[in-house]
């Protein structure tokens, strides 16, 4: 008698929103056996990354494996079709049949288990964006980032293009460390942007000519609460965007100090730079700066935008800082936030930068 090995896979389907799973992947070897197995009569004809299961069939999108040797899969719903029936044929099977957990069944070299939806985040090397419409971007000659991990953000198509809600934390223990994220790669079709978030050892500086345009305001109506607020922090948060060639075109940076007790804040002062390089045809168009506090948070907003008539074949290239905020809390700690887009000619060789400090 042919003695032989087979190969059960097992599949963990999880449901996201009903047309598009997520799974894993286990490959066991079996033993030897020539035990008849019914098989179906009929079955389905599926096209080449497509497979089958009491769901209907899925076409396969993505497959990854993850540290521990686990293959992951992600995939769409396509049709609603159903394994087929079973028949009596004989067909030599394993002994070690795989053993499956409650809520599983089995289908024809399938083991499928309904479970609720469970993201799973792949090493950062298999995290990237994928389209013919991505555009990556070569960072290499900049501040290499530690403690580094890759993330994916969903920005939100607009009639100007797509904008991406970005921000950083700092606590105040985290001393002179500086917060920082990183664009990699921008998919404009799909409003996706791959992103490479971490820290660095000291803040970034880079040579700057031409001018800096700055606002510094000073809190002079302090109370004789100041005097209980015994300790002192301040944040930078700072927005910059790069050229192909990682020449810094313009930036926008945030500064708020204050002093704090844990439950009330009071403000020193609050200030923001903006600088467009000149050299290459940029310069300012519009500006606001907004300052404020109450008890609890101090904060400084800037409103800006940068032009350029000639980095495109003279079209008009944009970037739009709306805005850029830094917040300092009553316990020290602090947040960066902004809302920053580049359009026009030639905006998808841009790319972006930012840090907490």
């Amino acid at each position: 008698m042919e003695r032989w090995k087979s190969i059960g896979i097992l599949l963990t389907v999880l449901l996201l929103g009903g047309s598009v799973f997520a799974g894993s992947i286990t490959a066991q070897s079996a033993g030897k056996n020539n035990k008849p197995l019914k098989v179906p009569i009929n079955p389905v004809k599926l096209e080449s990354g497509q497979i089958i299961t009491p769901l209907g069939i899925y076409n396969v999108t993505k497959i990854y494996k993850t540290p521990n040797g686990v293959t992951h899969m992600e995939g769409k719903h396509v049709s609603k079709v159903q394994p087929p029936a079973i028949s009596d044929k004989p067909l030599k099977v394993s002994i070690n049949p795989v053993k499956l957990e409650s809520g599983q069944i089995i289908i024809p070299v399938l083991a499928v288990s309904a479970q609720k939806e469970n993201h799973i985040t792949p090493p950062m090397n298999e995290i990237n964006l994928t389209g013919q419409s991505v555009v990556f971007f070569n960072v290499a000659n900049l501040t290499p980032i530690e403690n580094k991990s890759r993330l994916i953000l969903q920005g939100t198509k607009t009639p100007t293009g797509c904008h991406y809600n970005i921000s950083l934390h700092k606590n105040n223990t985290e001393g002179n460390i500086t917060e920082v994220l990183r664009e990699l790669a921008v998919n404009p079709t799909t409003c996706q942007q791959l992103v490479e978030q971490g820290t660095l050892s000291k803040p970034l500086s880079y040579k700057t000519d031409g001018t800096e345009f700055q606002n510094k305001i000073v809190f002079v109506n302090k109370t004789a609460k100041t005097t209980t607020v015994d300790s002192t922090a301040q944040a930078t948060f700072k927005t910059t965007w790069y050229d192909p060639i990682n020449i810094v075109v313009n930036y926008v940076s945030d500064t708020v100090n204050w002093n704090y007790d844990g439950t009330t804040v009071v403000p020193n002062f609050w200030s923001d730079a903006r600088w467009p390089n000149s050299l290459t045809g940029w310069y300012e168009v519009a500006h606001t700066f907004y300052p404020y506090y109450d008890s609890t948070h101090v904060r400084a907003s800037t409103y800006d935008h940068m032009e350029n008539d000639l980095f495109c074949a003279l079209q008009t290239t944009n970037v739009w800082y709306q805005l850029n905020n830094v917040t300092g809390y009553a316990n020290g700690a602090s947040d960066g936030v902004v809302v920053s887009w580049d359009d026009g000619g030639c905006s998808t060789l841009l790319h972006y930068e930012i840090t907490l400090s």
